[in-house]
């Protein structure tokens, strides 16, 4: 009995010892965030994982309309062209200068042509937390989500000339001055 009393309190005080670090290296300001700095691969690699496998599941049961319709798919170029190529780049556009400065960089999307469209329309609609990628969920409706969708499933067989005359020559959102027609308190509640 006295073997499992002093295992207990071994790791009890182990327990405590280790709180302590953490709370000295959290509260005492040791943790580098700043977006410039590399992170932890250990860390990097167990959010990647973390993101990866929460998106996943998350995106389990999300019904996928047909994405192939032309009138779909112009509708998403221009709201892509609106609200990601100013992060994600386009055909012919380039991210613009602040999407460089996110940490994580914003992925290229001219792969996500091969990502499960759920999964898509998930990150779409709820945004992933702390990487810079916003939630347009509370902003666009259903259908302009899967609109943004099927955009980025054509995203790289889209030629520059398509791809420019569906946005009609104008500049991407974060390159051009945007007009913010929503209250994030209204749409987000209280937080």
């Amino acid at each position: 009995m006295k073997t499992f009393k002093t295992i207990f309190l071994t790791l009890l005080a182990t327990l405590l010892l280790v709180l302590v670090a953490l709370g000295v290296v959290a509260f005492g300001g040791h943790v580098d965030v700043a977006a410039t700095s590399p992170g932890s691969p250990l860390v990097e690699r167990f959010l990647h994982v973390t993101r990866e496998r929460a998106v996943e599941r998350a995106a389990r049961g999300i019904e996928v309309p047909p994405l192939d319709d032309p009138a779909r798919v112009e509708r998403g170029l221009v709201a892509y062209h609106r609200l990601c190529a100013g992060c994600h780049g386009a055909p012919g556009v380039e991210p613009a200068e602040a999407a460089w400065g996110l940490n994580p960089l914003p992925p290229e999307l001219t792969h996500a042509a091969s990502e499960d469209p759920a999964r898509v329309y998930w990150i779409t609609e709820n945004g992933i937390r702390m990487t810079g990628m916003p939630a347009f969920g509370p902003v666009l409706d259903e259908a302009e989500l899967w609109d943004l969708v099927a955009a980025v499933t054509v995203l790289a067989e889209t030629p520059v000339e398509d791809y420019e005359r569906a946005v009609g020559g104008e500049e991407p959102v974060a390159e051009a001055e945007a007009e913010v027609t929503f209250d994030p308190a209204e749409a987000l509640g209280d937080v």
